[in-house]
């Protein structure tokens, strides 16, 4: 630890938790903190020669942990105290990402791009309240042939950045990638909508990929199942039209810590076997046994280069769903959506839909509706705005 960093608040809290904070030069001798023979448990996979050397010449005993990272598995494991804070954070952040489009709706066109990701901040800051600690990442404010760019930042006043105004097109779409930091928690949402009339073809790409994201988010797996092998349920629908995307679908996300967390990833069944396996890092992330307590995204999406991307991004966490059976049979489990913003009602072409789908997608916008309208407050055009958003699709 570099102690500068470190407030009095935080150090008496974990004084009180038995952490002995340390400043980081005492690596270079532990004399003074281990007594010998002492036992250290060590990362095998990231801990450096140097901290190795530096227990051992204090004389205590490494022990190098098996399975990987095992603080980050710790981490990764949301006690039930983080999963109702990560709840809460969702919760709050949907009522603020639904006010944003309900505004961006009536007063959105001719606004740029970072202009637009400035005004969903003042919404995040006005329905956080005091929780509200700042956005988790920056935020990707994309409009048209920009939301194809996967990892796009929105700079003011840049050449490349673009107004969001319908072109020749008859339509444009706005892909807006975001999320905050709470007392809470930590969010992670993403949300494709158009304006003027969508073609055939992108609300085809945008319906592929909401059945990835709802196959996804309904699966059911043997406890330990690896993301490697929930990636491509994900996919499947997109695959079928000879589409895929180049990122992963999910990732771990901490409870009020990194948007992104380890130390296993929804990923790399796109990606050659060959390739996936040169990649050692890569390869030990994606086939990291999935348990339940995990909170982490579900985002597939597709991006026609040069004219517009789509993504959808939920936080969901794991959590048991069948119980082992006495005398055989596994654990299974599923996942609980903890992110309530409606999906876009004009890009969705429910013929493409079968009836689970139907009904899955009718079940999320509904739920959508309960949970937030009464988070809206006095803000009647947002109330206006879910309530059509989210009426049954048929």
């Amino acid at each position: 630890c570099r102690g500068g960093g470190v407030s009095e608040e935080v150090k008496r809290h974990l004084r009180d938790a038995n952490v002995d904070l340390r400043d980081y030069s005492e690596w270079e001798d532990l004399s003074t903190i281990l007594k010998e023979g002492e036992f250290v448990l060590v990362e095998n996979e990231s801990c450096s020669l140097g901290v190795v050397e530096a227990v051992e010449n204090a004389g205590g005993k490494v022990v190098k942990s098996d399975g990987g990272y095992c603080v980050s598995l710790f981490k990764a494991k949301k006690n039930e105290a983080e999963i109702e804070g990560c709840r809460r954070a969702c919760l709050v952040d949907a009522a603020a990402v639904v006010k944003f489009l309900a505004w961006l709706e009536v007063e959105g066109e001719g606004k740029k791009e970072a202009e637009l990701a400035d005004i969903l901040e003042t919404y995040r800051v006005s329905c956080g309240g005091d929780s509200y600690l700042g956005v988790s990442f920056d935020t990707i404010s994309s409009v048209g042939e920009n939301s194809a760019v996967i990892h796009y930042k929105p700079e003011a006043g840049s050449d490349n950045e673009r107004a969001l105004e319908v072109g020749e097109e008859g339509f444009v779409v706005y892909l807006l990638d975001s999320g905050g930091q709470y007392d809470d928690g930590t969010t992670d949402v993403t949300r494709t909508v158009v304006f003027g009339e969508p073609s055939s073809e992108v609300k085809a790409a945008y319906t592929a990929v909401l059945q990835g994201h709802l196959n996804l988010a309904s699966m059911k797996f043997p406890k330990g199942t690896c993301g490697l092998a929930l990636d491509a349920m994900a996919r499947a629908p997109l695959w079928a039209k000879g589409l895929d995307y180049g990122h992963g679908t999910g990732h771990g996300i901490g409870a009020g810590l990194n948007v992104h967390e380890g130390p296993f990833g929804i990923s790399g069944s796109s990606k050659r076997g060959d390739l996936l396996r040169k990649n050692a890092r890569g390869l030990f992330m994606v086939l990291e046994p999935i348990n339940e307590g995990y909170f982490m995204s579900n985002e597939p999406g597709y991006y026609k280069d040069g004219a517009w991307g789509i993504r959808i991004e939920s936080d969901m966490v794991s959590k048991v769903w069948k119980e082992e059976e006495e005398g055989g049979g596994k654990t299974f489990l599923e996942f609980e959506n903890l992110t309530w913003v409606p999906m876009c009602r004009k890009l969705i072409d429910f013929g493409l839909l079968n009836s689970q789908e139907k009904e899955w997608v009718n079940w999320f916008q509904s739920t959508c509706r309960e949970k937030l309208e009464a988070l809206l407050g006095d803000d009647q055009r947002a109330v206006e705005w879910l309530r059509r958003e989210t009426e049954e699709m048929r």
